[in-house]
C-alpha cells in the first residue's frame, strides 16, 4: 500500500541538512525500488527547502513510520513535523485507474 510521508523542516536548519544530505540519501536508497518518489518541498522562492514529500510502497503504516523515524533528518532534529497518510493512486499520466 502506497504511503506519503509529508515533512515540514525547522527554520535554518539549511547548514545542518546539507552536512547530512548524504546521509539521507543513503536512507532514502536503502528502501531500494520500495520508495516509488522523493524530493523536496521548496519555499515561494524557489529556492529555499521546507521539506520533503515521500512516496513509500511498504505494507503497513508502521513500516513507513519506522522509515521515516529513521531518515537522518528526523534523527538530527531537522524535522518539524512529520505526517504519513495511505494514498490511493486513482489517475496515473492522465488516465483513470479502476479498483481492479
Amino acid at each position: 500500500m502506497p504511503y506519503i510521508i509529508y515533512a515540514i523542516d525547522k527554520e535554518g536548519q539549511d547548514i545542518l541538512r546539507e552536512e547530512i544530505r548524504d546521509e539521507h540519501r543513503k536512507h532514502l536508497g536503502s528502501l531500494g525500488p520500495k520508495l516509488l518518489y522523493s524530493g523536496a518541498l521548496l519555499d515561494e522562492d524557489n529556492q529555499t527547502i521546507i521539506g520533503g514529500v515521500s512516496v513509500v510502497d511498504v505494507e503497513n503504516i508502521g513500516e513507513a513510520e519506522a522509515f521515516a523515524n529513521n531518515d537522518p533528518y528526523s534523527k538530527y532534529g531537522i524535522r518539524k513535523e512529520v505526517r504519513i497518510e495511505k494514498w490511493r493512486i486513482r489517475w496515473v499520466k492522465g488516465k483513470f485507474m479502476s479498483d481492479a
